[in-house]
């Protein structure tokens, strides 16, 4: 991970390609990551990924040997994640991921609804970008594991997201896919949802949507997908 490619590899490695993305803004234009920056992606994959569970405490000193660095870097890291939300500092005691409850969840789902909708409900015109959603989509459904599905999920509404042409809404929605992907790893529940048909087959009424040009069935397609979405999820949490 020295390097960050000047084109992503594959739309579906979103989650890893968000994080270099996120690491090369943070450096001064030189491709080769800097120490802050490899240990930054490592962390946030790892909490992303729910390597680092949520509430867990992580130290410095601890986190420094891991990576073989000083605590310097360890120490930047860590206050780059906090300023993105994923990890809160606790005063002379180190550093906790971010719990992630019912409540924040709701949150998340909540903002989602209000957010993705109108989104999905923008007059395209582009074939390229349908075959790309159908592209996704076929990954999608071929895909396995809980890490390369949830990136295909990802890439689906991100694309959906690009071609609404709205920035601003591309990056707040960063963080709150981060938050669905932690909910995925951390519920077994939720990650047999993302292994079965059911979301499939939202993402494919959104797509039929698209690809007849018809704005309003897309927004509809999408607010259904996600309250569905919503409703399992919290469910799963209150039974987990």
């Amino acid at each position: 991970m020295d390097a960050v490619p000047s084109e992503p590899g594959s739309t579906l490695h979103t989650h890893a390609v968000d994080s270099q993305r996120r690491a090369a803004a943070l450096g001064d234009g030189n491709r080769v990551l800097s120490r802050t920056q490899k240990v930054y992606v490592a962390l946030r994959d790892d909490i992303v990924r729910t390597r680092l569970a949520p509430g867990e405490v992580v130290l410095e000193p601890e986190l420094a040997a891991r990576f073989g660095v000083s605590k310097t870097p360890v120490r930047e890291a860590l206050q780059i994640l906090v300023v993105e939300g994923l990890v809160v500092a606790l005063p002379r005691r180190g550093y906790v991921v971010r719990p992630l409850g019912i409540t924040e969840v709701r949150e998340v789902l909540d903002l989602r609804l209000i957010i993705e909708p109108p989104m999905a409900a923008t007059r395209y015109g582009s074939e390229a970008f349908v075959e790309e959603l159908g592209s996704i989509l076929d990954a999608q459904r071929g895909g396995s594991g809980t890490a390369e599905l949830t990136d295909a999920a990802r890439a689906f509404h991100e694309c959906i997201l690009g071609a609404a042409r709205n920035a601003r809404a591309k990056s707040l929605m960063s963080g709150l896919f981060d938050e669905t992907t932690r909910s995925h790893h951390l519920i077994p529940a939720i990650d047999a949802r993302i292994h079965s048909e059911v979301e499939n087959d939202g993402h494919q009424q959104v797509l039929e949507a698209i690809r007849t040009g018809d704005p309003q069935a897309a927004e509809a397609a999408m607010r259904r997908h996600l309250a569905e979405l919503r409703e399992f999820v919290l469910q799963a949490f209150l039974e987990a």
